[in-house]
């Protein structure tokens, strides 16, 4: 008598990660079933090795590729659950590899960010704050200084001229070196006052620049980097952290339980015994007509014979 073979099935929904805002799928049904055809079904026939259960179909689930199906057979119930086990504990390392790649990769760029954001943090906005104090508390009040010795300067020089040309003119008619001395000092003052006036100019033009270019500048480069870099810099790290959350991936599973029938499959004994039927019905009938046209035979037989 033929042994009982038993099926167990079972439906496994492939797993995913979120990569930005995009849902993939760790794997593709039609290629999983190929892989899963080859390694459990061609290769072991191939072997001919005798074995309790074995693998009979790997089907993708029309119409959707986010499942498979497999049926596994055995000599009995547990036989065939645990090969389909097997099958699902294959997958599912194989697909657990593919999500750690994944994560790994992401958890990289993320360590990558986090130092980027640190350095702009560190680095970038320390330098531009020390930039802007810089040019507010040390060369601003350095111009002012300069600017205030200059007017001072210019004034004083200006007093010196007032009281040298008035000498002079005390002074003119009397000795002619003299006046001469005095009109070469006359001349270094307003060549002082002249090269003062200039020096204040240039020192004005620098504040100028100073509180109206430079420091804007920092200021907006501060402004842009908290407002707009860093902001962008947190949104990226954010979208990358929710990337890794557990809700955000899942490994291939079982769609509820192995499915299995504690009755065999093979023979199929109810169809036995119905095509048994339906043959000795058959060839019953077939019988009588046989013992039928058997008995009509004798009897038209006896009638010659009696003739």
């Amino acid at each position: 008598m033929k042994t009982p073979v038993y099926q167990a099935r079972a439906v496994l929904e492939i797993g995913f990660y979120t990569d930005g805002n995009e849902r993939k799928l760790v794997d593709s049904a039609q290629r999983l079933s190929r892989e899963l055809q080859t390694v459990f079904i061609n290769i072991p026939r191939s072997q001919d090795i005798e074995r309790d259960a074995w693998v009979d179909s790997v089907t993708t689930v029309r119409g959707d590729n986010n499942f498979i199906e497999l049926s596994a057979l055995g000599i009995s119930p547990d036989s065939a659950r645990s090969e389909v086990a097997r099958v699902v504990d294959y997958v599912r390392t194989e697909h657990q590899e593919s999500i750690e790649t994944f994560l790994e990769s992401k958890r990289s760029d993320l360590r990558q960010l986090d130092r980027r954001i640190s350095d702009i943090e560190e680095r970038k906005l320390a330098s531009l704050s020390e930039r802007l104090d810089f040019a507010k508390e040390i060369d601003l009040p350095r111009i002012e200084q300069r600017m205030e010795r200059f007017s001072l300067e210019i004034e004083q020089f200006q007093q010196q001229l007032r009281s040298t040309r008035e000498n002079l003119d005390a002074a003119r008619t009397a000795d002619p070196a003299l006046n001469a001395l005095t009109i070469m000092e006359i001349r270094n003052l307003e060549d002082k006052i002249t090269d003062r006036r200039l020096r204040l100019i240039d020192e004005q033009r620098r504040r100028d620049e100073l509180l109206k270019s430079t420091v804007p500048d920092i200021q907006r480069d501060i402004q842009r980097v908290l407002e707009v870099e860093l902001p962008e810099q947190f949104d990226r790290r954010e979208l990358l952290a929710a990337t890794i959350a557990p809700h955000n991936y899942s490994n291939t599973r079982m769609v509820g339980n192995i499915m299995s029938r504690e009755t065999p499959v093979e023979p199929k004994k109810r169809l036995i015994v119905m095509v048994a039927f339906v043959a000795g019905f058959m060839g019953s009938i077939f019988l009588v007509f046989v013992l039928e046209f058997a008995k009509s035979f004798r009897n038209g037989k006896s009638q010659t014979d009696g003739e």
